[in-house]
């Protein structure tokens, strides 16, 4: 792999700076993923897991569905609206009728999960990144799909189990309650599942055998 194309992956996967400085514009960026194999991402992430962004509670995925991340885009790059809140996200994502405690949830789950996949910035003002911008403005759902498979490998605990998941069986219920509650860990169970068979769907060998190795007690 080229040096500006690792220091790019280093810059998505490792350091997570919204935005990326490397000789790359967004679109080469995700184009690079799509070019480059499971394993040559894993062994950029391996090389630096002790730069890797920590597993705490808050960064661990919760969300109703994921592709409602375009839609978060939709809002943040089309609405025109100015100190965008998890509420007015929520807002126009939820059905009408939604209570404001419901939007407020709705929304920062979704606008949270689009900030993990580098797509907006995490904190205010919420803007898209340049990540966001192309993958918003690529007009292939499929290769949509396909970025946001990619993108996944940023999330810390997807990150942490693979790591362990290359020496040993991990059971990612017991890794998850190292953080959450059983009840949380429940909740939030099926969508690091949904994550982890994203990363399937585009694994090749020797990334399909680290994700047999984790299990589910």
């Amino acid at each position: 792999m080229e040096q500006k194309a690792q220091e790019a992956l280093i810059t998505l996967l490792v350091n997570q700076n919204p935005y990326i400085d490397a000789g790359f514009d967004a679109f080469s960026i995700l184009d690079l993923l799509l070019n480059t194999s499971t394993d040559d991402i894993f062994a950029v992430i391996k090389n630096h897991r002790s730069s890797l962004i920590p597993v705490v509670t808050n960064n661990i995925p919760q969300f109703s569905t994921a592709d409602e991340i375009f839609s978060v885009l939709r809002v943040v790059i089309d609405s025109g609206i100015e100190d965008l809140s998890y509420e007015k996200i929520g807002y126009y994502l939820c059905d009408k009728g939604a209570k404001v405690g419901a939007q407020v949830k709705y929304g920062e789950n979704h606008y949270k999960l689009a900030a993990q996949l580098g797509l907006v910035t995490s904190a205010k003002p919420f803007i898209a990144t340049d990540i966001g911008l192309a993958f918003y403005l690529t007009e292939n759902a499929v290769k949509r799909q396909t970025f946001k498979k990619y993108l996944a490998l940023r999330i810390p605990i997807i990150q942490q189990a693979l790591l362990l998941a290359e020496i040993s069986t991990v059971n990612m219920s017991s890794l998850m309650c190292q953080y959450l509650s059983q009840s949380t860990m429940l909740r939030r169970r099926s969508n690091v599942r949904e994550l982890l068979q994203y990363i399937m769907d585009i694994a090749d060998v020797p990334m399909q055998r680290r994700l047999n190795n984790i299990v589910w007690g």
